[in-house]
């Protein structure tokens, strides 16, 4: 049973990752997804043990793999997973999604770049005719 929880944890390391991967990359982030999260560190942290843990359930299978026989339920199991986690990961899609996340990236670049050449306005002269006489402005001691 120690294969079917390697490859469980495994697979859902993988899945986290390319769930994480997609939302990080996506043009139109949202907010819990942003540069130096709360979320990008935990999911670092999660995606960290369930690997550690799945290497763990691994490498005990095959230190006891002369004791411990492999039945039918644990390569059923086994198949079910793999085969679930194939068709999650034929769902989320990541390259088709990944291109169009960086198609819609340039298009914005080359867009941002024509635009703000035009936006950018002239820097004006400093004012330099000494204190300011507005009240609301604190003065300095």
């Amino acid at each position: 049973m120690d294969i079917v929880y390697s490859v469980a944890l495994l697979g859902l390391a993988v899945v986290l990752f390319v769930v994480f991967l997609l939302a990080d990359r996506r043009p139109d982030r949202s907010g819990w997804v942003s540069d130096g999260g709360t979320v990008a560190e935990l999911s670092t942290v999660l995606i960290t043990g369930l690997i550690a843990f799945g290497l763990c359930f691994g490498v005990r299978f095959f230190a006891s793999i002369n004791e411990v026989a492999i039945g039918v339920r644990e390569v059923a199991l086994l198949a079910a997973t793999l085969t679930a986690y194939y068709l999650i990961l034929l769902k989320l899609a990541p390259r088709r999604r990944l291109a169009e996340h960086a198609a819609k990236l340039a298009q914005r670049s080359t867009v941002t770049e024509l635009s703000s050449v035009s936006i950018v306005p002239l820097a004006s002269p400093a004012d330099n005719e000494g204190p300011s006489n507005n009240p609301r402005l604190p003065r300095a001691a």
